[in-house]
Order: structure tokens, then sequence, then C-alpha cells
């Protein structure tokens, strides 16, 4: 990509020197002062001396913190103006802003460069004049319209000075999302600071269950009717409203939630004594906010994307006590995860924690020592046994007790109208060189060999198959749009694999971003 990226698995300067250092970290220590922040963090200070190097910088780590980042360093500066861009804030008065009168300008995406007004002000002589940079924060922001607009700061870029730097803020992203927001912020030569997002105490874990919630939350349902207030504070993840909705148990969050429930959710999450246990909630919960007293989550069904699940899951433990995360898999919406995604929750015989810190550059990751504390499938081999202190939740141990493995009956005349179906699409594939388990081989009569092949395997394992994994699992196929183009095939045929829909918090951006997603 021509980025170099910067990694930390702790926070450590990189080999570059700064002169002159004591002038910088006085003026960085002026600018706490005026924003009243106590200090600047060492990886703050490391994005600082990039962008005052007219540097882009796409920052991965938790506290960034854009007016500090920009915030004028020199008495040359302080006429300088900054346009932070960040979710659902207000825009300031407009006739300030175009006088110049402001040195941080904070404004939505959707305000800034969806009105026409705007768009001129930040073209006027004085804005190009004066602004030295121009920061984006929470670039995957939860709020659809956010994430939307964000795709115009590279078309912003084109109209302001070369010399302004770019400065884009996330907690967290893996390489592949790296690469997506370099591409559409047009930062391809930036500097990546990186800090590993790997948590220790985070127990992570996935697990078959039934689609079934009556199944799948008894074990819930029985801690909340035994132990009443003293169970554990629990947040379930859902992928939309309706999920939400139709499986009130105690308390729910979603972005259609009154101002007044958010509230009391959000404080009784920070309060191990409130009476609030359970919440029910969508990717909307908990973007910034720090929960002392959640200690679990779960998520029912694997997130859209990887960053979904690593923001989610880092809800909890943040008082440095062990916590589990666990994804509770029984099929639905496994054909609208990202690729990284899918991925992960598939069965592999693997350190879920190796598998997953790959994705963010932890090539060097290792399992921890004390394997209860690792992963679900490291437990597998804990030699520890009586003497650990870690064990599986109660949520691990019971969830989808009594579950029957989910099987359906196929008739002979099913298995025929599957079989022509098959060998319509799979004839289509190989002529069109979609199917790459096709296109490899060279000849025709080895093509027709290896479709028959894929065809007696799907029709062979037809009873099981339900979802884009079962797919995986039971057909030789390598790409998923193979896989989803099988299993929908199969939906039409037998018509009992759930529907997929979107997650409430994300839109399509095809149209505008040409096929890419941003978030």
């Amino acid at each position: 990509s021509g980025a170099p990226t910067f990694f930390f698995d702790s926070v450590r300067s990189p080999a570059f020197s700064i002169e002159p250092r004591k002038t910088f970290d006085g003026a960085v220590k002026l600018a706490c002062l005026a924003l009243s922040v106590e200090n600047c963090k060492e990886l703050q200070n490391i994005c600082l001396q990039h962008l005052l190097r007219k540097k882009d910088v796409l920052a991965c780590f938790p506290q960034a913190m854009a007016g500090v980042m920009f915030n004028p360093t020199s008495e040359t500066c302080k006429h300088s103006i900054v346009l932070v861009v960040c979710p659902l804030v207000a825009i300031m008065e407009d006739q300030k802003i175009a006088a110049g009168h402001y040195s941080i300008v904070y404004g939505s995406a959707e305000t800034l460069f969806g009105d026409d007004k705007w768009r001129a002000i930040l073209q006027k002589d004085v804005f190009r004049e004066r602004l030295v940079g121009i920061a984006v924060d929470e670039v995957q922001g939860n709020e659809a319209p956010f994430r939307e607009w964000c795709g115009k700061v590279g078309e912003l870029r084109s109209l302001l000075p070369t010399s302004v730097p770019l400065l884009a803020m996330t907690a967290t992203a893996s390489k592949a999302m790296r690469q997506k927001l370099r591409n559409n912020l047009g930062m391809q030569q930036c500097i990546e600071l990186v800090k590993s997002p790997s948590r220790d105490n985070i127990r992570l874990a996935t697990k078959k269950v039934s689609s079934d919630p009556a199944i799948t939350f008894a074990w819930l349902c029985g801690e909340l009717e035994s132990k009443g207030p003293r169970t554990e504070k629990v947040v379930l993840y859902c992928k939309s409203a309706k999920d939400v909705s139709a499986n009130r148990l105690v308390d729910m969050y979603h972005s259609a939630t009154p101002e007044d429930v958010k509230l009391h959710i959000m404080n009784s999450l920070k309060d191990p004594m409130s009476l609030l246990r359970v919440v029910i909630a969508t990717s909307a919960l908990g973007m910034g906010v720090d929960f002392k007293a959640v200690n679990n989550v779960v998520h029912n069904g694997p997130p859209r994307n990887i960053e979904a699940y690593m923001q989610a899951f880092g809800r909890a433990g943040r008082d440095g006590s062990q916590a589990p995360s666990i994804i509770l898999n029984h099929g639905r919406q496994l054909r609208c995860l990202s690729d990284e995604m899918l991925m992960y929750v598939s069965e592999a015989k693997q350190c879920m924690r190796v598998k997953l810190l790959q994705l963010f550059d932890g090539e060097n990751t290792k399992p921890l020592a004390l394997k209860h504390a690792c992963c679900s499938f490291c437990a597998l081999s804990c030699d520890c046994q009586d003497t650990c202190d870690v064990h599986a939740s109660p949520l691990e141990k019971h969830a989808g007790e009594g579950l029957v493995h989910k099987d359906s009956t196929v008739t002979d005349e099913q298995r025929t109208i599957l079989r022509e179906r098959l060998l319509s699409i799979t004839h289509d594939m190989t002529h069109q060189g979609v199917c790459g388990t096709l296109s490899v081989y060279s000849t025709q009569q080895t093509e027709k060999n290896t479709g028959e092949i894929v065809i007696k395997e799907v029709i062979d394992s037809s009873s099981r198959l339900f979802t884009l994994v079962d797919i995986f699992c039971n057909v030789q196929v390598f790409k998923v749009d193979e896989a989803q183009a099988i299993l929908n095939i199969v939906s039409e045929v037998f018509c009992d694999i759930e529907e997929c829909y979107e997650d409430e918090e994300s839109i399509n951006v095809e149209d505008e971003f040409g096929n890419m997603t941003l978030f």
C-alpha cells in the first residue's frame, strides 16, 4: 500500500527523532492546559509529531482525541483552523465560521459535506489559507449517515491545499479495513499508528445453539430467577431492533430507545450495585462509554464484521477482571458477514485469540499461558484441572442445553429438483469464471467431472445445509460467492433457511463508493 505502519504491542516510540524535543513537549503541555486535558499519551504525541510534518495519519488506538492532536502548538499557529469531523455534532454558527473566528471547527460529516452552503464556506480564502489539518474522529462510527458522508472527505481534500494533512481516527481496524479507509479517504501514503487490540482478560468463545431463544437463553432466565439482583451483568448484542424487541428479558437498547431510557441503562451498567442485570442491545450501545460493571458480552449471532466484534467485546472487563465474550452461532445471518468474520466463526483447529489478532497485524500473537482463560478452543487442552481458577461461564456450559442437531428430511423429488438447479448454476459458474473450484481445471471433461463432484456433495449433505459455514464444511467450494450461490439454491428448494436482514446500524454505500463498504 505504500503506507508505513507502526504496530504497538505495548505503547512505545518508533525509531525516529524529533527536534527540538523540549520545544515540542512544552507546546503540547500548553495545548493540553488550554483544552483542560491532563496530558497527552505517548501514542498521541507520536501522532502529533507526524501531523506537524504535514503527514497524513491513520490512528488506530482508543484515545486519539482530535482536539489535542491538532491544537495550535506555537505562536505562529494561533490563527490556524482545524476541521474536526465527528458523529452527531451540531455545527457551530455559520457566520463566525465563515469569518474564521474559530480555531477548531467541529461538525458532522453529513452537515459539512451534504450542504452546499457549508461546502462553499470551507472553500473560502480565509479557510484555505488558515486550515492546518482535517481530523475525522470515529471514522467507523455506528451512525449510518456519518459513515456514508465520511466518504466525501476524499472529495473535499481535492478542493483544499495539498499541504493540509488528514488525521483519521478509530479505536479498532483490521488490516483489510485500514486499506479500505486509506482508499476511501485518499491517504495512500499515510503513516499508520496501530495499537494491538489484544485484551488478555477477555476469554473468547463461540458455540452452536438453537435458533429458538427459549432454548438458547434458558440458562439466563434461570440465573435471573435464582439470583435476581446478584446475577452478573450481561450485555447481549443482537443484530437489529427486530431481535431486541422479540427477546425482551430485562431492558433493551437500540437507536429508537428513548433518551431517558438510554441514560438509565448506561448509568446502570457503570454501577455494580444497580438492579439492571441484562441489557439486550444493538451496536448502538456503548461507543466510547466505559462500563466498569460489565463482565459478560454475548453475541446473538456473529457481528457483521471483525471491527464490530472487537468494539463490542471491548465493553467487558474494563475493570481488569476476567470476562467472557461468546458468539452464539445458530446459523442466522451468516450470509451477511464479512469474509474476515466468516473465517473467524468457521470451525478450525486453532486458537481463537491468535486467529482474531492475526487480522490486526498481530502475527506474533501467542495463546495465553493459562489456556482456560484464553478461548474455548485452548480450554479443551488445558491441563491445570482443579488448580485453574478460570472456568467456562454459565453461558458456555448451559447455552443450548437440550439442543437437537438441526436436520431436515430430503425427499427423492427434492433431490431431483436440487440436482437440476445445481447443474444449471455450476455450468454458469464454469463458463463465467466465477466458480474457483471449477475454473482451475483446463479441460471441459475435467470441469464436468468436478461439477458432478460438487453436485453430489451438495445432494448428499443437503439435509445439513442451512448456512454458509455448513456449505464450506461439506462441499468443496472456496469462495463466498460460490457458497452463497449454492445456499440460495438449497434455500429455494427446501424453503427452510432463515432470511438475512440488514443490521439496523448499517447502510449500503455501494452507489457512492463503487461497491466499497466503509464499515
